[in-house]
């Protein structure tokens, strides 16, 4: 199924018998990625298939071509990078709401990352807002400068309280 976008062209009744005519068309429908194929709908998709539902690229470029839609895996990755850049207010914009709440949870899995000579260490952080946001960030480290660079301008307050035996910790925003 294939969607074709058609900008008729127009000209005033009163220029039809002049020599000089002005053509009128439409203004193209804005894109997510500049002077790109794909609309909204079929990126979308491939973010869901990618992220949500566990789908690799390749997979994904098999599933598009049995529809008779020759994509390559590395346009659709290109497609993602892009998109990624697209989204980088947005994802701006949940941390700083993130970083209003008032208390946050966070934790941090180790995973190897591909390097030229050989696997490398990384983390992948999860930063959870409850009942806002769940976010993730990549760090190559596990250590203290990692955790505030993720919390940057997060500012916890400790509020140690007794309660049977049990110190708990509140933090606030500031």
């Amino acid at each position: 199924m294939f969607v074709e976008v058609v900008r008729k062209k127009f000209v005033r009744k009163a220029d039809k018998q002049t020599l000089e005519t002005t053509v009128c068309i439409a203004d193209p429908l804005p894109m997510p990625i500049p002077k790109g194929i794909a609309g909204p709908g079929l990126l979308a998709e491939t973010i869901v298939k990618r992220w949500c539902d566990h789908q690799p690229l390749h997979r994904q470029e098999g599933i598009f071509a049995r529809d008779g839609l020759e994509l390559a895996r590395s346009t659709l990755s290109e497609w993602h990078i892009m998109l990624a850049a697209l989204a980088a207010p947005l994802i701006q914009a949940m941390k700083a709401d993130a970083l209003q709440s008032p208390y946050l949870c966070t934790d941090a899995t180790g995973v190897l990352v591909q390097a030229p000579e050989r696997c490398k260490n990384g983390h992948f952080w999860v930063l959870v807002a409850p009942d806002k946001h769940v976010r993730f960030e990549f760090s190559q480290s596990h250590d203290s400068d990692a955790t505030a660079n993720l919390l940057e301008g997060y500012r916890a307050i400790s509020l140690p309280t007794r309660t049977s035996s049990m110190t708990i910790c509140i933090a606030a925003a500031r």
